[in-house]
C-alpha cells in the first residue's frame, strides 16, 4: 500500500497526508465530544431514575408497614397500587414497577392468585441473581434497578422480616423483591443524534476549506517550484544546458535545491568545453601517428626491397647449383641478421651435399653386399621353412597321442572314483548290518531274561504243587481230588521248565552265532573300508597321472603354437629376405642416380662474391 502511494504525484500525497491527518483530528474530537454528551445523557437519566425509585421504595416501604396481615382490601396496598397507576399515567418518561422473588412468587402461586409480578427482562433477571443494583443502557431505554434485601433498607423492619421469614421461607440476606425503573431517552437521543450530525457537517465542510486552504498554499509555495525543478532536472538530462531553474532566489530547500541544480548544470558546460577539447587533441595526435607510421612503411619498403633484391640474387645462383658463393654485400641493420644466416644456410648446405657425395659412394659399393647377403638370407630361410613345417606335423601327431591318453585316464579315474563310491556304500551296508546284529544280541539277551524268569515261575510252580500233594495226602479221600490236580500242575510245571532251558540253550547258541557274525561283519566293513582307501589311492594317482598328462599335452600345445608361430615368421622372413634383395638392387640404381644429381653441384670452386644491384 505504501509503494502505491509513493507512485502518487507529490501534490496528491501531500493533500492525502494532511487530508488524513486533519480529519483523524476532526474524527477525535468528535469522537470525545460525542462520547461526553452520551455520558451527560446517561447521567441526567440515572438522577431521574434514582429519584423515581427513591420515591418508589419510599411508598413501597410506608404501605409495608401500614398494611393488614391479609392483603385483601388491605388500604396499603390500594394506596401503593393508585400511586402506581397514577405515577405510570402521568405520561412522563420514566416507568416504574415491582418485580417479586422467586419465593414470594411460590407464596402467591400457593395462595392462588393468578397473576404474578415477576421479572419483564433480563435486567430484573440479573438484579434477582446478582443481589446487586444495576444501571443498562438498552437501546434507546435505560434501565435501572434496587433489589430488595430481607433485614437491609427498606425490608429491616422486624416484623416484616418476621412475616417474610415464617409464610415465605426467606432468610435475612436473601432477595424479597426489584425495584424497577426505566427512562426513556428517545427524544433526547434524536435531539442528540440531530445534534452530532450537524457537528459532523461543520466539521466536514470546515475540513474541506481547510484542506483547499492548504492545497492552495502548498501548490502556490511548493508544487509548482518542485515541478519547475523538475522540468529543469528533465532538460539537463536530455543535454539541454541552456535552462533557468528559478528558484535560487529562495531560502528554504527548494532554493538548496535550485542552487545545486545550477551547479551541476555549470560542471555539465565545463565538462561538455573539456570532451571537445579532448577530441581536437585526439584527432591531432591520431594524424601525426599517421603521418609518421607512413613515413616509416616507406623507409622499411625500401630496405627490404634492397634486401630482397640481394637474396633474389643469391636464390638463382642457389637453384643453379652454385654452392660455393656468399653475399658479401652488407644489408641495412634491420635485415643484416637475414643475410648472415642465408650464407650460414648456404655453407651448411654445402657441406650437407659434399657428405652426400661420400656417403653416396658409400651406399653404391654396400647396395651390392647387401643384395648378395639377401639373397643368402632367403635361401637359408626357406630351409629353414621346411624344416620347421616338419617339426610342426611331427608335434601335432605327438599332442595327438597324449590328448587320447589324457582322455583314457580321465575314464579311469572316473571308473575309479564309482569304485570308491560302492566300496563307501558297501561299508554303510556293513555298519547298519553290525548294528542290526547287535540289536538282534540285544533283542535276544532280553529274551534270555524273560526265558530266566519263566523257568523260576515254574520252579515256583513245582513247590507250590508239591506242597499241594502232600496237604492233599493228610486230607485223604478228600484231598485225592486234589492231589491229582497239583500232581499234573507240577507235571506242566516240569514241560515247562525243559521248554525254557531248551528255548536258552538255543538263544545261547543263536548270540553266539550272532557274535560271531558280527565279527565277520565287522571284519568285512575293516576290508571294505582298506579298499575304499586303497582306491582312493589310486584315484589320487590317476588324478596327479590325469595332471601330468594335462601339463604335457598343455606344453606340447604351446611347443606346437610356437613353432607354428617360428614358421610363420620364417616364412615372413623369407619374403622380407627376397623384398631387401629387391630393395638392395633398387637402392643401388637410386645411388647411381643420385651420383649423377649432386655432381651439377658447384661446391670445391673458387667462391663467387654477389654484388647488390644498384
Amino acid at each position: 500500500m505504501f509503494r502505491s502511494y509513493t507512485k502518487l504525484p507529490l501534490s496528491l500525497q501531500m493533500v492525502l497526508g494532511i487530508g488524513i491527518a486533519v480529519a483523524a483530528i476532526q474524527a477525535g474530537t468528535a469522537a470525545y465530544e460525542i462520547s461526553a454528551e452520551s455520558l451527560t445523557l446517561t447521567d441526567k437519566a440515572a438522577k431521574r431514575g434514582d429519584a423515581a425509585l427513591d420515591m418508589l421504595e419510599s411508598v413501597h416501604t410506608q404501605a409495608m408497614l401500614n398494611r393488614k396481615e391479609v392483603a385483601e382490601d388491605d388500604p396499603a396496598i390500594a394506596t401503593l397500587d393508585g400511586t402506581m397507576e397514577q405515577f405510570s399515567n402521568s405520561g412522563g418518561s420514566v416507568k416504574l414497577w415491582l418485580v417479586m422473588g422467586p419465593k414470594v412468587i411460590d407464596f402467591q402461586k400457593a395462595q392462588g392468585e393468578t397473576e404474578f409480578e415477576g421479572p419483564r427482562d433480563r435486567v430484573d433477571e440479573q438484579a434477582i441473581a446478582k443481589l446487586e443494583r444495576l444501571n443498562s443502557l438498552e437501546g434507546e431505554r435505560f434501565r435501572m434497578t434496587r433489589p430488595v434485601i430481607l433485614g437491609q433498607g427498606s425490608a429491616s423492619n422486624e416484623k416484616c422480616a418476621a412475616c417474610h421469614t415464617a409464610k415465605m421461607n426467606i432468610q435475612p440476606g436473601e432477595v424479597v423483591g426489584v425495584y424497577s425503573a426505566e427512562v426513556d431517552l428517545a427524544p433526547e437521543l434524536a435531539a442528540w443524534r440531530a445534534n452530532a450530525w450537524k457537528r459532523v457537517a461543520i466539521g466536514a465542510g470546515a475540513l474541506a476549506v481547510m484542506i483547499a486552504l492548504v492545497v492552495l498554499m502548498l501548490r502556490v509555495t511548493a508544487v509548482n517550484p518542485l515541478r519547475k525543478l523538475a522540468r529543469a532536472t528533465q532538460s539537463l538530462s536530455e543535454g539541454n544546458l541552456d535552462i533557468d531553474v528559478g528558484t535560487n532566489d529562495r531560502r528554504d530547500e527548494l532554493g538548496t535545491m535550485g542552487r545545486a541544480l545550477e551547479v551541476f548544470r555549470d560542471n555539465l558546460r565545463r565538462t561538455r568545453s573539456l570532451e571537445t577539447e579532448t577530441e581536437h587533441n585526439r584527432q591531432r595526435a591520431e594524424q601525426h601517428r599517421r603521418d609518421v607510421e607512413r613515413r616509416a612503411e616507406e623507409e622499411a619498403a625500401e630496405k627490404l626491397q634492397l634486401a630482397t633484391a640481394g637474396l633474389a640474387s643469391g636464390l638463382r645462383r642457389l637453384a643453379a647449383g652454385d654452392l660455393a658463393f656468399q653475399i658479401e654485400e652488407p644489408f641495412d641493420a634491420s635485415f643484416e641478421a637475414l643475410r648472415h644466416d642465408f650464407n650460414a644456410s648456404v655453407r651448411e648446405l654445402a657441406g650437407t651435399m659434399s657428405a652426400i657425395q661420400g656417403a653416396v659412394g658409400v651406399i653404391d659399393d654396400g647396395s651390392g653386399t647387401i643384395a648378395a647377403g639377401a639373397n643368402e638370407l632367403a635361401r637359408r630361410t626357406e630351409s629353414q621353412a621346411a624344416s620347421l613345417e616338419q617339426t610342426s606335423a611331427s608335434l601335432k601327431e605327438i599332442n595327438a597321442t597324449v590328448h587320447a591318453a589324457n582322455k583314457r585316464v580321465a575314464d579311469a579315474r572316473e571308473v575309479a572314483k564309482k569304485a570308491n563310491q560302492s566300496a563307501l556304500n558297501s561299508g554303510k551296508v556293513v555298519t547298519e548290518a553290525e548294528q542290526a546284529m547287535h540289536r538282534i544280541e540285544e533283542s535276544a539277551q532280553q529274551i534270555s531274561n524273560i526265558i530266566g524268569v519263566i523257568d523260576e515261575i515254574a520252579f515256583q510252580t513245582n513247590l507250590l504243587a508239591l506242597n499241594a500233594g502232600v496237604e492233599a495226602a493228610r486230607a485223604g479221600e478228600a484231598g485225592k481230588g486234589f492231589a491229582v490236580v497239583a500232581q499234573e500242575v507240577r507235571e506242566l510245571a516240569q514241560r515247562s521248565a525243559n521248554a525254557a532251558k531248551e528255548i536258552k540253550t538255543l538263544i545261547q547258541n543263536s548270540t553266539a552265532q550272532v557274535e560271531s557274525g558280527v565279527k565277520l561283519v565287522h571284519g568285512t566293513g575293516e576290508t571294505l573300508v582298506e579298499i575304499g582307501s586303497l582306491i582312493q589311492t589310486i584315484n589320487d594317482h590317476m588324478d596327479a597321472i590325469a595332471d601330468f598328462s594335462q601339463d604335457q599335452s598343455n606344453g606340447l600345445r604351446d611347443i606346437a603354437g610356437a613353432v607354428e608361430t617360428l614358421d610363420t615368421a620364417t616364412q615372413q622372413n623369407a619374403r622380407v629376405s627376397d623384398d631387401q634383395s629387391n630393395e638392395a638392387s633398387r637402392l643401388a640404381k637410386e645411388a647411381a642416380a643420385l651420383r649423377v644429381m649432386i655432381e651439377r653441384f658447384r661446391i670445391e670452386a673458387g667462391r663467387t662474391q654477389m654484388r647488390r644491384a644498384a
